[in-house]
């Protein structure tokens, strides 16, 4: 049974390239912390990092993600601190087309291996809507990634909806992943990791409810939207939604009561317990989860997110086969 997981990180080669040579790269370099630690920095701040994550040739890491994950396919986005939001739009769209030429690179010379997954410079409309353009018809590139939030706008801002369209309109799917910079009550999590436990998941429902209350999935019926780490708290936090919908306090905005869009949109499984996956299947039905492992970085399961799904006693073995490869085939648009 062919495995595929929807959320895995890439380096740029060109990044790393520069950075070993002593030289910035799109306004990022490596520095070294006071308490010794080295680490990657730009104007956005200071992100984690360490050299000894791309040592390994991707041909290598594919072959070792086969036999120690159980993953023959990955859709490959950059990781969330090196989206460059913060850049002036020359700038972003300059960067925006480097890392999708690598992305798509990548994904040609790796065949079924490697999906590319576009990143944009939303902080312009006109430069992002021009580099979706690009990327679907000049380098085959069918989902894009999207943070939480552009330099505190969120996914419903005027300014991002209109590239939100464009992707759907090409056919496209959009992958939502928790910004690092500027989450929500970051100031609030500072000690014992809360920034991740807590800020990830509520950056990510969030986002997703942005998404719906732009009206977005109902200009576009067939859209493919997803979410990183389970949709974070939404899925399992949806009926006060619903019951602002019911005493019409959300401004009239929906079609449809909010639960029903989460059935209409795609998340990956890191929820991290049982009981929580079992909770998002049920919510939004098993043809709807996909499997993500947050590689190369923390996010995954032990022992992995694909054993983890293949024990699941509440699972049918058609649902587990549908989360394990079928559903992401539908969601990048392979049909697989």
């Amino acid at each position: 049974m062919t495995t595929t997981d929807v959320h895995s990180h890439f380096l740029p080669g060109a990044m790393i390239d520069e950075l070993r040579m002593g030289r910035s790269w799109h306004g990022w370099e490596r520095t070294r912390l006071e308490n010794g630690r080295e680490a990657l920095a730009s104007d956005a701040g200071v992100a984690p990092f360490s050299l000894d994550m791309i040592d390994e040739p991707w041909r290598d890491r594919i072959e070792r993600r086969r036999i120690d994950d159980g993953i023959d396919r990955q859709a490959i986005m950059l990781p969330s601190f090196l989206w460059n939001y913060h850049q002036r739009a020359a700038e972003g769209a300059a960067f925006s087309r480097d890392v999708n030429d690598e992305a798509a690179d990548l994904a040609r010379s790796h065949g079924d291996a490697i999906v590319a997954v576009g990143t944009l410079p939303l902080q312009d409309r006109d430069r992002a809507l021009a580099e979706v353009d690009r990327c679907v018809k000049d380098l085959g590139i069918g989902t894009f990634s999207v943070g939480t939030h552009v330099e505190g706008r969120n996914l419903d801002d005027p300014t991002i909806v209109p590239v939100l369209d464009a992707i759907c309109a090409a056919g496209a799917s959009v992958l939502i992943h928790a910004s690092y910079f500027g989450r929500a009550g970051e100031d609030r999590m500072a000690g014992y990791d809360f920034g991740n436990s807590f800020g990830v998941p509520l950056e990510d429902g969030l986002a997703v409810m942005s998404i719906v209350y732009s009206g977005l999935m109902d200009r576009h019926p067939d859209a493919r939207i997803g979410s990183c780490h389970g949709g974070g708290w939404v899925t399992f936090g949806i009926g006060r939604l619903w019951l602002r919908y019911t005493q019409g306090r959300d401004g009239g905005h929906l079609d449809a009561p909010p639960q029903e869009y989460l059935q209409r949109m795609f998340f990956d499984c890191l929820v991290h317990d049982d009981l929580a996956l079992e909770l998002l299947v049920r919510r939004v039905g098993a043809s709807q989860v996909m499997i993500g492992t947050d590689h190369p970085y923390q996010g995954d399961m032990p022992g992995g997110a694909v054993e983890w799904v293949r024990r699941l006693d509440f699972l049918s073995d058609a649902d587990t086969s549908a989360i394990l490869d079928t559903n992401a085939g539908v969601f990048l648009g392979d049909g697989s």
